[in-house]
């Protein structure tokens, strides 16, 4: 059994990514840490240097190799299930888990770490807000193809994973 996680940036896939895996006694992978390790440079680098491009075929290399292995949870990208055939490849390997939140709810788990996030660190509060809303309605007809949807809004990280552990059993 594999279970991916899917969401937008700042949502909370590797925190409660772990906490499934700690419950679950599964291994736990985080695909960006995986592209970093293996590229020896970070995804602000690759993107910088090598480009968007290059760094979505080493995601989507990594990603069908994960997928191949028997059993584990696997935090991806906020951008992963957008590119090439990453989503088909999610959905036909793993049980995939949208963790939905609100767009305000997002920005404001997003300004507290700024320093992590490069493609924000330039903008004000309300320019945050905005880039959220807009960038996140790009992409949330990819992440609600998931086969479980799991509304994050006034949950703890506990009762998160807790829920998504009910409802793949």
């Amino acid at each position: 059994m594999f279970i991916v996680l899917l969401g937008y940036m700042g949502a909370g896939k590797t925190t409660i990514g772990r906490e499934i895996a700690n419950k679950l006694a599964l291994p736990f992978i985080d695909l960006d840490q995986i592209i970093e390790a293996n590229d020896d440079r970070s995804i602000l680098e690759m993107f910088q240097t090598k480009g968007e491009a290059y760094f979505r075929r080493l995601e989507s290399l990594y990603l069908e190799s994960i997928l191949a292995l028997p059993k584990g949870v696997l935090s991806t990208g906020g951008g992963t299930p957008i590119f090439g055939d990453n989503l088909e490849l999610i959905k036909s390997h793993s049980t995939s888990i949208y963790l939905k939140w609100s767009p305000e709810l997002l920005a404001q788990r997003l300004l507290k770490e700024l320093e992590n996030r490069p493609i924000l660190k330039d903008l004000d509060e309300n320019e945050i807000d905005e880039f959220v809303e807009t960038h996140l309605a790009k992409r949330v007809t990819f992440y609600e193809q998931a086969n479980i949807i799991i509304e994050c809004d006034d949950k703890s990280i506990q009762e998160i994973a807790d829920e998504i552990i009910r409802k793949i059993a």
